[in-house]
């Protein structure tokens, strides 16, 4: 079902793919009074981390970033979540913002004026993570690898006033610093929901049992901060719409409490999402990934809207101005949230109001380079735009300085982006690309279960190649590169393929996973296959061959599949899929494969070197990173005047360093 009749909305696309506000975009684009602040849009960029704080303040980096939203067009930026109390960031510590002290006020004034500039409003989320292992209403154990650990203590009657207070006295710089209002967030299983939902607070005192006391907690905050900011400070609340899971708040929970908020007369807006964060099976409901539908939560967003009379701003994966526009022709929400959607391109409004919407970078949900970077401890940024997050070092793009040929042998996102980047700053340059189209092993990665939107990394740098002299079905060999008299070369050839070296009587097929996808190698009934990437490629190619009628079998080293995922809940989706076919995911962990003889894979527990059996198999597939391909590097890198080696060819890696190097390279040139 389409997007558009599953939320009863109007399509609103033209057939050449570009589009006209006014007919279009009527609601989207309109003004919307919020409070004491009227936004030039509808279009929001919720709260969202961008680890690029240092010791609690913003940086320059922060600035640029959110500046560079507001530059885009947004009509409103909700800043990332602050932590009210030196024990409320638990996750983060000091590359988040900390509004416990006076001192960050003049941080929150650059940043707000910054904002301001360029014509967005501005809100900031206040926070504490509570019972991700610091503080909450009851002490319990709660399962999440991220946790710093695994037990919250129990907060007394005191600590609970105390943390009130922080509260409000964070609201209070935050004004003091010139934002517009701030959000309290009252979802996903932190400190403020952990109280609201029945499924985190045991409690038998005036904050536990009856919904009216499971309130009283956020109640306090709201009125004292209202007190203490006065009217037109604008004062939200995010809620989940449900916790999705037995024991919680389900929807018709929240309708009450938000018509509870609403009669308090405290607050001036509603943001809906949904989940919480320590179970997994609930978690995903908060920011779906690529497997996920688009807008999930917004039929349980106009539910609560069509409930009460707050306005309600409302995100859940709306990565498009058409889905945005339909969300709200639906009525599930007055301001839509495209959070995701502006790490991807923050330029997403302007290039709507413009009709350059066929020019936009849509963010295909990976959350490679916004969620997975966060969590290795590195500052935002964009699978397939290295941009976000660097603004403040690459906000502009300078012309070159002395006009190049620049030859870029490779069509993969690494060889797209550094031929965009390259032929924008004016270099005269010809992309080379051995296969029919472009694209590289993106276009493999998109074959799989679960994978389809990748594919929208390769158009995302497609539709924007200008200038460049694209040549398809070149095998670009060293005399062929040497004919077009290049000043630069720039080598994104990818990686060559691994080939597993064990004993191997030819008894058992062995095929890679690229090979499997792409169709180039059937697979036999039975089939082992060797995760050695620790992410997607095995699991999406055991839902495939699954799917296909393979009996499928995992082996791997790591002590788990999908072992590398940096964040929990990618597995969920993988793994779901598995189980409900009947695939196995924990018979051979902590083992390698050593030899293939008589249909058998004979493999070797890595710690303790027992050897046992799989019978009867009739393929192999290889999932690893492929190896460096650097060979006509080595030719050519003394015969040009200038030659780079980057993506995959120098080290096999993700998709975003291939696009950060491309970018990079084509800036240095």
């Amino acid at each position: 079902m389409l997007l558009s009749e599953r939320l009863g909305g109007v399509a609103g696309s033209s057939s050449n793919g570009k589009y006209r506000m006014s007919q279009f975009y009527p609601r989207l684009l309109s003004s919307f009074k919020l409070g004491g602040v009227t936004l030039r849009n509808r279009v929001a960029v919720t709260s969202h981390f961008t680890a690029s704080c240092v010791d609690g303040w913003p940086t320059d980096r922060t600035i640029a970033y959110y500046r560079e939203r507001a530059l885009g067009g947004a009509g409103l930026i909700l800043v990332e979540a602050n932590w009210v109390d030196q024990t409320g960031g638990a996750h983060f510590a000091g590359n988040a913002m900390a509004c416990y002290r006076d001192e960050i006020v003049p941080h929150y004034r650059r940043l707000s004026d910054a904002v301001h500039e360029h014509g967005a409003a501005i809100l900031c989320q206040l926070n504490h993570e509570g019972t991700y292992g610091l503080a909450g209403p009851t002490s319990m154990p709660l399962f999440m690898k991220e946790q710093p650990c695994g037990v919250a203590h129990e907060l007394d009657r005191e600590q609970i006033g105390c943390l009130v207070d922080s509260f409000v006295s964070a609201a209070r710089r935050l004004q003091k610093g010139g934002f517009d209002g701030a959000e309290i967030s009252a979802a996903h299983g932190l400190l403020v929901h952990a109280f609201l939902t029945p499924l985190l607070n045991q409690r038998d005192d005036e904050y536990g049992g009856s919904l009216t006391n499971r309130m009283r907690f956020l109640v306090q905050i709201l009125q004292g901060t209202r007190d203490v900011v006065g009217r037109d400070f604008v004062l939200g609340v995010r809620l989940s719409a449900s916790d999705f899971a037995d024991g919680g708040l389900d929807d018709d929970d929240v309708i009450e409490i938000a018509g509870q908020l609403e009669d308090s007369g405290w607050i001036d807006y509603l943001n809906i999402s949904g989940g919480v964060s320590h179970l997994l099976s609930s978690i995903i409901n908060h920011a779906g990934h690529m497997d996920d539908p688009h807008a999930q939560l917004a039929p349980l967003s106009g539910r609560i809207k069509a409930a009460v009379g707050l306005p309600i701003l409302h995100a859940s994966r709306i990565r498009t101005s058409d889905q945005a526009e339909q969300v709200l022709a639906a009525g599930h929400a007055d301001i839509v949230g495209m959070t995701r959607a502006h790490v991807s391109d923050p330029h997403l409004v302007r290039k709507t109001i413009e009709n350059r919407t066929d020019e936009i970078m849509i963010c295909v949900g990976c959350e490679e380079g916004c969620t997975q970077r966060i969590m290795r401890g590195e500052h935002i940024s964009c699978i397939h735009n290295p941009v976000t997050g660097r603004e403040d070092q690459w906000g502009e793009l300078a012309p070159a300085a002395q006009r190049r040929r620049a030859v870029v042998v490779g069509g993969g996102p690494a060889g797209l982006e550094a031929a965009r980047v390259a032929a924008q700053r004016g270099h005269e340059v010809i992309l080379l690309e051995k296969a029919d189209q472009l694209g590289g092993k993106v276009l493999t990665i998109a074959k799989a279960p679960l994978m389809g939107e990748f594919a929208g990394v390769v158009s995302n740098l497609v539709n924007r190649l200008g200038t460049v002299d694209v040549r398809t079905g070149v095998n670009a060999d060293e005399a062929t590169i040497m004919t077009l008299k290049p000043d630069v070369v720039i080598l994104a050839l990818g990686a060559r393929s691994f080939e597993l070296s064990v004993p191997n009587d030819g008894s058992i097929t062995v095929a890679s996973d690229e090979q499997i996808l792409n169709d180039a190698v059937k697979s036999g009934r039975r089939t082992v296959i060797i995760d050695g990437e620790g992410r997607y490629r095995a699991l999406n190619t055991g839902i495939h061959l699954a799917q296909c009628g393979c009996q499928v079998i995992f082996v791997t080293e790591y002590p788990m599949m999908g072992a590398r995922f940096t964040v929990e809940k990618f597995r969920v989706r993988p793994y779901q899929k598995l189980l409900e076919l009947g695939v196995g995911l924990g018979d051979y962990l902590g083992e390698k494969v050593v030899a293939l003889n008589g249909h058998a894979v004979t493999i070797e527990n890595i710690y303790t070197y027992a050897r046992r059996k799989i019978d009867n198999v009739d393929t192999v597939v290889t999932a690893f990173h492929g190896l460096s391909n650097q060979s006509l590097y080595n030719a050519l890198k003394h015969k040009v005047p200038a030659c780079h080696l980057i993506g995959d060819a120098y080290a096999p890696r993700d998709i975003e360093q291939a696009c950060y190097e491309g970018h990079k390279v084509a800036r240095e040139i």
